[in-house]
């Protein structure tokens, strides 16, 4: 998969709204053009995963503070020659997120009751 076809592929599929939704503007010299959502009146940090394809990760932390000049969205470029796999936003469940299930590109396809009922609903 080229750089190209990955950014579209993620373009596609990045789109959701946790405590902060993510999706890619465009593509930047830099790296990819992050932009945030804040559809409540919370305003949390953002921390973010990145998982690489070589399997390393990098968090990145953003305050609370990054929603005082606007706080219904934010932009951030995330400069990077690694093609990412995965990104996570909130990945040790530390903020007040009551909807986890859309925090994470590609998203995720089992919820936490379709988990719970695998590990502990015998039958």
């Amino acid at each position: 998969m080229t750089k190209g076809d990955y950014l579209y592929e993620f373009a596609n599929n990045a789109y959701a709204k946790p405590v902060a939704g993510l999706w890619i503007l465009r593509n930047t010299i830099m790296g990819p053009e992050l932009v945030f959502e804040k559809p409540g009146d919370l305003v949390m940090p953002i921390v973010v995963e990145f998982e690489f394809e070589d399997e390393t990760k990098e968090r990145k932390q953003y305050p609370a503070q990054i929603w005082r000049l606007n706080d219904n969205e934010v932009t951030k470029v995330y400069p990077s020659s690694k093609a990412i796999k995965k990104i996570t936003i909130d990945p040790d469940q530390e903020t007040a997120d009551v909807d986890t299930s859309n925090n994470s590109w590609p998203k995720n396809t089992e919820s936490e009751f379709d988990k719970f009922k695998k590990n502990n609903v015998k039958g």
